[in-house]
This record gives structure tokens, sequence and C-alpha cells, in this order.
């Protein structure tokens, strides 16, 4: 076990309990494929830390609530919604979950993220997931969606660099927009709100799940993004018998603002304004 903890800012306290086999089966959406996970080989110090390279409870319960809404629950995240559509994850960690369960649902295009070092695990896993899908028997899946044609995309996203950040600014956005257990400590908050606000077009629809062991630290986040001119939050729940785990629904408070704030960004505008605007509240 690997916990965070205590007023919203990193800590540890972790269990070295880990089975030798560090492969994990899935099966969502009906694929089934073997995570690769490196737990044994976490580097852990006083002054930072990869999280990466296993899975993490809250990325299962998202890709659970979008899985049910794939069998009927209504919500903007169904599979009707996800037709043609672009997507996103952000600090995907090792496997991408979340990101694969939209290209299952039908998105077109999907780009999986996160920084340097856990991109060789993450590539590797998104291989074994879309060999497994193409596998399939036909119809089990939507044909146009990215897990048959692999239009599933790994790339590197560090919520710090500035240039990545305003060159996503300047692209056209992601329709949907997802994270999972990406709020734990507030001192990435504001780099979360930047990049958020980088990646999601002015009409995206956003969908993150906190997982609920630092309460302080998930009041600063959904209060950070609500702030005027930013995002309306909701929190909409989880599945039964997941209540450990908030599902929370976001988008833009005014499309007008949401393209100039991305216009600004784009043009080198100060990232960290966000920020500022925070301490100042």
């Amino acid at each position: 076990m690997l916990d965070f903890f205590a007023e919203g800012e990193m800590q540890v306290a972790f269990d070295t309990e880990y089975g030798e086999d560090e492969d994990r089966e899935v099966t969502m959406f009906g694929v089934t494929f073997k995570v690769k996970q490196e737990r044994g080989s976490m580097p852990v110090s006083q002054g930072s830390m990869v999280v990466g390279n296993t899975l993490w409870n809250s990325s299962i319960i998202l890709t659970k609530y979008l899985e049910d809404g794939a069998e009927g629950t209504a919500h903007e995240f169904s599979a009707a919604a996800c037709k043609g559509k672009r997507a996103i994850e952000l600090g995907a960690g090792c496997a991408g979950l979340v990101g694969l369960s939209l290209a299952c649902l039908g998105c077109s295009h999907v780009t999986i993220t996160d920084k340097a070092e856990v991109l060789p695990l993450l590539r590797e896993n998104v291989r074994r997931f879309i060999e497994a899908a193409q596998a399939l028997p036909t119809n089990t899946l939507p044909t146009h969606c990215a897990a048959i044609l692999g239009n599933i995309y790994v790339e590197e996203l560090d919520w710090l660099d500035s240039s990545q950040i305003r060159a996503q600014a300047g692209n056209q956005g992601f329709d949907l927009v997802v994270g999972a257990d990406i709020s734990y400590a507030t001192s990435f908050h504001a780099s979360l709100l930047d990049t958020t606000c980088a990646v999601a077009a002015p009409h995206a629809y956003i969908l993150m799940a906190e997982d609920l062991r630092s309460p302080p630290a998930h009041r600063a986040f959904r209060s950070m993004f609500g702030l005027m001119g930013f995002f309306s939050v909701q929190i909409i729940g989880a599945p039964k018998k997941l209540s450990q785990c908030n599902v929370l629904s976001l988008h833009w408070q005014s499309q007008a603002e949401a393209i100039a704030l991305r216009q600004n960004m784009a043009k080198g505008g100060k990232l960290h304004q966000l920020s500022s605007s925070v301490s100042d509240a």
C-alpha cells in the first residue's frame, strides 16, 4: 500500500508487501489484457517520487463509471456522445485505463499523457491493450473506435513545462478531458489548472476522479478550478459500493473566456497568473 496524506501535501506511508508477479489482469469493455507494473522499482526520496508505475484505485473506479455508461447509464461520456470525439487523459500513469476506456467507447482519437519517465511503461501497456482489442471478435467494440483503429497516442505532457503547455493551448483543444487521482497534492493544483485550460477546448467536457485520501487537498482543488472565469465543478458521485472516490464533472463557465484565455496562453501569456489569482483571493 502506498498512501498520501496530511493537509494536501505529499507525504508517504507505504507497505512493501508486493507480489512477485507485477502484471495485473484487467478486463474492460470486453478487452482482457495484462497491465505491467513496476512497483518494486518505484523511486522514493524526500524531494521527489514517481507514482506512475502502478495502477491506482480511482483509475479503476473511473473506468468502471465509463463502462457503466456504455451499458446504458446516462452521462456525457456515453458511446453515442463519444463517437468521433478527440480525447486526452492527464497524468495517465502506467496504463492509461481511463483514456483506453474512451478509445473503447468510440472516440476517434485518444491521447494519453504523463511525464517522460513513465512513458516506456505506459507505451508497453497501451500496446498490449491495442493487440488484445484488435484480436476480439467483430462487433465487440464499435468499428470506428480508436481501440480498433489504433488511434491511441502516448505523449509526454509535463504540467511544469511551459513550452508544452503553450503548445497545447495553441492547438484546437480536446473535446473530452479525463484524469484519475491527479489532485492529491495542493502543490500541483496551479500547474494542473494551467494544463487543463490549455488542453480543454471551449466546448470540452471534463471528467475526473479523486480518491478521498486527503479531503483538504480535494476541497482546495475544487475551489481553485471553480474560480470565476474557469470551470463549473460538480460532484456527480461514483459507482455503487465505490463511495471512497468522488467523480467530478467540469466544463468551462464561459466559452468566450475560454477562447481568450487559451489564446493568451498560446502567445506566451503568464501561465501562473492562475495561481497568483488564487493567492490574492
